[in-house]
């Protein structure tokens, strides 16, 4: 089965969401902030992580960043309370902020059971379905551009 790493501060939402992703079968490790669940990437290489927008030392749009180079291509599952839905005319949207920062999905807190199972399962189906954005890029040099001033594209990239 899969292996899950979820990163969040609060012990309680941490365990219910371990205890969740048990029952569903995954195999799961338990970080309790940013630099904990990197540590754990590291060494896990898992299948798929979750992890919560606000916690201490190093926050979920920071760990979300630094997972991208530890493990390209993994799906993240970012979870807030922040900025949800009912409460975005005060606050910033910082789920939209991690999907541009590279999440795979996002939850708004509290979700049920089923949206993070299904959630989870969406997001490792696309991203087995497409290859990581940042490793193509790693294989393009900056200096070269694919198409770049090619006589024989001009009329096509003016039409």
């Amino acid at each position: 089965m899969p292996t899950i790493l979820v990163i969040d501060d609060e012990p309680g939402v941490r365990r219910a969401i371990g205890t969740i992703l048990r029952m569903e079968g995954f195999n799961v490790s338990l970080a309790e902030d940013g630099r904990a669940g990197l540590n754990l990437a590291r060494q896990l290489n898992p299948d798929a992580i979750v992890v919560d927008i606000f916690m201490p030392e190093m926050d979920g749009l920071g760990t979300i960043r630094h997972v991208q180079d530890i493990c390209p291509g993994i799906p993240i599952i970012a979870v807030s309370g922040h900025g949800a839905p009912q409460k975005r005319d005060c606050s910033p949207d910082f789920l939209s902020m991690a999907i541009r920062l590279g999440a795979t999905r996002a939850l708004y807190k509290p979700f049920s059971a089923d949206e993070l199972v299904s959630t989870i399962h969406a997001a490792m189906r696309e991203t087995a379905a497409s290859p990581p954005v940042k490793r193509i890029a790693q294989d393009c040099p900056d200096e070269e551009s694919i198409g770049e001033d090619e006589p024989a594209l001009r009329p096509a990239i003016k039409s």
